[in-house]
């Protein structure tokens, strides 16, 4: 697969994309661990440009 990559800047995106990504992880609950913040990671968007199956 190939994939166009676009640095996500959308405050609102950023929250909804860390939301996903915690939700997936259900054991870091456990964690006392802050939400970062936009400004201490990087958060990009990928859109596919070629994706090969093998049959």
């Amino acid at each position: 697969m190939a994939a166009r990559a676009k640095l996500a800047t959308d405050p609102v995106e950023f929250e909804k994309v860390l939301r996903l990504l915690i939700s997936r992880y259900p054991n870091r609950k456990g964690l006392d661990l802050s939400m970062p913040k936009i400004s201490d990671v990087c958060v990009f968007c990928l859109t596919p440009t070629i994706v090969s199956l093998l049959d």
